[in-house]
């Protein structure tokens, strides 16, 4: 029994390491690489690498953030959801899933921001002929501030704003919710 605890731990750890890898890695290292292993496998960039790319990059956030909230679960819940006659199923869908649905959301948006945010890879990844928004303001800047960066930064910022806003409701609400 013992072995099989070292063990999964040992997995735990080389998973865990696996997971938090590309936050040590400068996202420039991390474009060119991704650029460089195209080339070798003979591929042109393509929008499926560019996805991969962000997922590789911002995926690490938001598992970090759900697995902190489940680690800071308090499992006696689980607990009585089973004693109660509920099946594992159940029990994820009543009980787990709200309790780590809060964490999921900020998750995401973070995943979300990182990834609306990462220039670099999405301009070594990009495929020729397509644009991402960072790009095409780095573009334009290159060439001066003209009214329309300016106005599409104003929609970006509110846009955040509005979004933060309506997660910290939500979550608001639901922790009011949940402590009573």
């Amino acid at each position: 029994m013992l072995g099989n605890q070292e063990a999964s731990a040992k997995i735990k750890a080389l998973v865990n390491s696996a997971v938090v890898l590309p936050l040590t890695i400068p996202w420039l290292i991390m474009g060119l690489s991704l650029l460089l292993l195209l080339k070798s496998l003979g591929l042109d960039r393509n929008f499926l690498m560019l996805l991969i790319g962000h997922v590789i990059i911002s995926l690490p956030y938001a598992v970090l953030v759900i697995s902190a909230r489940m680690q800071d679960m308090d499992k006696s819940v689980q607990e009585a959801s089973y004693s109660l006659g509920a099946n594992e199923w159940t029990t994820f869908i009543r009980v787990i899933f709200p309790m780590i649905s809060p964490a999921m959301l900020a998750g995401g948006f973070m995943a979300f921001m990182v990834s609306f945010d990462n220039f670099v890879l999405s301009y070594f990844l990009i495929p020729t002929g397509t644009t991402t928004l960072p790009i095409e303001i780095y573009s334009s800047i290159k060439f001066g501030f003209t009214p329309e960066i300016n106005a599409i930064s104003t929609i970006i910022l509110v846009l955040s704003l509005l979004v933060i806003s309506i997660i910290a409701a939500i979550m608001g609400s639901s922790l009011k919710n949940f402590f009573r």
